[in-house]
């Protein structure tokens, strides 16, 4: 009974994690099997030098931490960012909102 909770409340957040970044306009493939997303922004017009560049800002400027797409080996000119969703929905939902705050500064 303890996991089927458990794996019922990962669910729950990860579809609200989700909804979250569709409404902050940052992109996602839905987790199937885990409890952390790799989400991407468009950085178009360069507004940051790299992915390290823009976890490093949004640490120092919204204290949010997420992990950097270039800690997995992942290069790309779009800014890739690994979240976990084990945090309650009042902190995951408050720490998407200051990461779509931060794009939008």
């Amino acid at each position: 009974d303890y996991l089927s909770e458990v794996k019922d409340k990962l669910k729950r957040r990860r579809d609200f994690m989700m909804k979250k970044f569709e409404e902050n306009h940052i992109n996602c493939i839905l987790p199937k099997g885990a409890f952390y997303a790799f989400p991407w922004i468009e950085n178009k017009n360069k507004k940051w030098k790299n992915d390290l560049d823009f976890v490093l800002k949004l640490r120092d400027k919204m204290k949010v931490l997420v992990v950097h797409g270039g800690g997995f080996f992942y290069k790309s000119k779009d800014i890739y960012f690994r979240i976990v969703f084990l945090p309650n929905e009042k902190i995951l939902g408050e720490a998407i909102s200051r990461i779509g705050k931060f794009m939008r500064m």
